[in-house]
């Protein structure tokens, strides 16, 4: 079967018709980088992470100062309308993700690892472009046309053969308007968790720095280094694996938060197995500033395992660290330049076991710990509801992709 037959994964009403994105849009590559070149003109530029991360581009996003010479900015220039996708990324599941220049703003220009697709209004609006090529089906077609091994792209030719599904405009409009109420819906909850999160902050400068005695971290826990691969050998017990990823995302770990497994002999299990009040912790990372990410096992893991990209951190006294404290107290900005001034490396970067056991930290009494504790425990809490808000619209809006973008249920213009 032909790739272009393969991804017809439904058959769209009538009035629809499949097209290629390269006849309904004109594609370019930008080849504008963030390096100010003296003699070339100031611009904004429209970055990676800007698309990455938005599904529309606006005015008021901190965009980068950088210089574009006079052929780039013609040819460069965004336009209100346009649709600007990220055509590199380090996973194949990563790429191919599309915003849409939402306003006309002035002096943006388009940044490199990225490719503007300039809509035939005719044929497309690029509200509609943009929300066809992140339709999950549709844009499992770019995982599979991704080319590369430790970076993977996307060729000219490959976007623009690439498949939509394309009702009639009226009916693009009208789509395009009924995902628009669910993504200002979801931009309003992650603005409230930004400042849960911006409280929380607040919260742990208060709670967290005082004129308290300083303690090496080897005097409070014994540490155990690298843990167990995530690899299920035949004849060896199957485990819960705690990995890299619960420890990054999350400050406490429950039961529902361990989702992977492995297989472990006696002597690992021994050696790796994890108990409630444990702290695992990232000791690797692809920047300094990114590494240190601390999670605190709350509950009871069994014969749970910590993996091989995080140590484990076990109290040498219950009583000289409260339970609950556990949670929060490595993840202070103070404690965390610590282990960024230790970190080495230049691709990744990592923590030596002797280098942690090394970082101090000021340890107050035991009853202000539960105090903050419980304070950051609320604020916690109140981040984990926001999220849960955030993604409960997310999976709300995917659902009503489904059924609008394939012609499900139709909408009337």
């Amino acid at each position: 079967m032909l790739f272009k037959e393969s991804i017809k994964r439904f058959s769209p009403p009538r009035a629809w018709d499949w097209v290629a994105i390269g006849e309904v849009a004109k594609l370019s590559f930008s080849s504008v980088d963030k390096k100010s070149v003296e003699g070339e003109k100031a611009v904004r530029l429209c970055n990676y992470m800007d698309v990455f991360y938005n599904r529309r581009i606006r005015e008021g996003m901190p965009f980068m100062v950088s210089t574009a010479s006079d052929s780039d900015i013609k040819k460069f220039t965004l336009n209100k309308d346009d649709v600007v996708l990220t055509k590199d990324s380090e996973t194949p599941e990563e790429i191919a993700f599309a915003a849409v220049i939402d306003e006309q703003i002035d002096n943006l220009v388009c940044g490199y690892h990225l490719a503007v697709l300039r809509p035939d209004q005719v044929k497309v609006t690029g509200e509609y472009l943009m929300s066809a090529i992140n339709f999950h089906p549709n844009h499992h077609q770019f995982v599979r046309l991704a080319n590369g091994a430790t970076r993977f792209g996307l060729g000219i030719d490959s976007l623009n053969n690439s498949l939509i599904p394309l009702p009639p405009l009226a009916e693009q409009r009208k789509i395009s308007e009924i995902l628009r109420t669910w993504d200002e819906a979801i931009e309003t909850a992650e603005a409230e968790l930004k400042a849960k999160q911006e409280r929380k902050r607040w919260l742990m400068d208060k709670l967290l720095v005082g004129d308290w005695a300083a303690k090496k971290l080897d005097d409070l826990f014994e540490l155990e280094g690298s843990g167990i691969d995530k690899v299920i050998l035949q004849g060896e017990q199957v485990v819960p694996l705690v990995n890299y990823m619960d420890a990054y995302r999350k400050r406490i770990l429950e039961p529902s938060d361990i989702t992977a497994q492995t297989s472990v002999s006696p002597a690992d299990l021994s050696r790796c197995k994890l108990k409630r009040g444990d702290i695992v912790l990232t000791p690797s990372s692809e920047t300094p500033d990114d590494i240190a990410h601390s999670a605190l096992i709350d509950f009871e893991p069994g014969d749970a395992v910590h993996s091989y990209h995080l140590f484990r951190l076990r109290a040498r006294s219950a009583s000289a660290i409260v339970h609950d404290f556990r949670a929060f107290f490595l993840n202070h900005i103070s404690v965390r330049k610590q282990f960024i001034r230790i970190c080495s490396g230049t691709t990744r970067f990592t923590l030596t076991l002797p280098g942690v056991r090394g970082i101090k930290v000021s340890l107050p009494p035991a009853e202000h710990q539960k105090y903050a504790a419980a304070v950051l425990g609320d604020a916690t809490n109140q981040e984990s509801l926001a999220f849960q808000k955030i993604k409960a619209l997310r999976a709300q809006k995917r659902g009503l992709m489904q059924k609008l973008l394939t012609g499900e249920v139709r909408v009337a213009a």
